[in-house]
């Protein structure tokens, strides 16, 4: 069923072959995956297939050569949710409110459910199999949720939950790291009373806000918080180090330490 409202299109579509157990597919994609019928699993090996169909999920992306889908968490609440009622009904079926769950500013949705598969492979191969679910694995897609829950009686029910979110998932803090940064240097005499000043480096993407922590043979000294330190009788004979912390709005926080002075005269 396809829904068209203004430019976001709606893609529902049905697993055929996930109406039935499917418990024979090939090698699992982990250790966790290798089990799955059983009555209960840890958070911890639930959270390894999600993660295991993710990584296939984006394989058959890669083999396609399309982008990957990013993994996000509000999203994956809306699939782990979804799968949760299913295996509570045990009933394998489509969420009729996925695309008012998930958060606003989408221009695509779609989903896919599964059931009875014993294994992240298992459940991907079906998927890729099927030209509806296919289709929505290999769409025009950015972002994916998935879920995973057990009925009482062992079957695991699967979610996969697609958005297009051009400018990203609203109120979820991009990723992007600093690209081509360059280790920070020190200036300035290496003697008792003087003083050394942190040459931060290049950091890319501009902008950023910097923050500075010296060290004393690998120890953070005490209120050296500041580009410039002066050098006191402690540090005699020591090596000095600088770390400058880089922080900007959608940037992930990194640090880059420099290398160490000849020891301080």
């Amino acid at each position: 069923m396809k829904r068209v409202l203004g430019l976001a299109v709606t893609t529902m579509l049905v697993l055929a072959c996930g109406s039935s157990a499917v418990f024979d597919g090939p090698a699992p994609a982990s250790a966790a995956s290798a089990a799955l019928v059983r009555k209960s699993a840890s958070k911890a090996d639930i959270a390894q297939v999600r993660a295991d169909i993710l990584k296939l999920t984006n394989k058959r992306r890669s083999d396609a050569k399309l982008k990957p889908l990013k993994a996000s968490k509000k999203v994956q609440t809306v699939a782990q949710n979804w799968s949760a009622v299913q295996a509570r009904k045990k009933k394998m079926h489509h969420n009729p409110n996925g695309s008012k769950q998930i958060p606003k500013g989408w221009r695509k949705y779609g989903e896919n459910v599964a059931a009875g598969h014993a294994s992240a492979r298992s459940v991907v191969s079906a998927w890729h199999g099927s030209e509806g679910h296919r289709k929505n694995m290999l769409g025009d897609f950015t972002h994916i949720g998935v879920g995973l829950a057990y009925s009482e009686d062992g079957v695991p029910y699967y979610t996969q939950v697609f958005g297009k979110y051009p400018k990203g998932v609203p109120g979820e803090r991009s990723r992007a790291k600093f690209k081509k940064t360059s280790r920070p240097k020190i200036s300035g005499v290496r003697k008792t009373g003087r003083v050394l000043t942190a040459k931060r480096g290049t950091w890319k993407p501009g902008g950023a806000k910097f923050s500075y922590r010296w060290l004393r043979n690998g120890k953070n000294i005490a209120g050296a918080t500041k580009a410039k330190y002066r050098l006191t009788s402690a540090d005699k004979n020591k090596r000095i180090r600088v770390k400058v912390t880089g922080k900007k709005s959608g940037v992930k926080t990194t640090s880059r330490t420099s290398t160490a002075t000849a020891r301080i005269r």
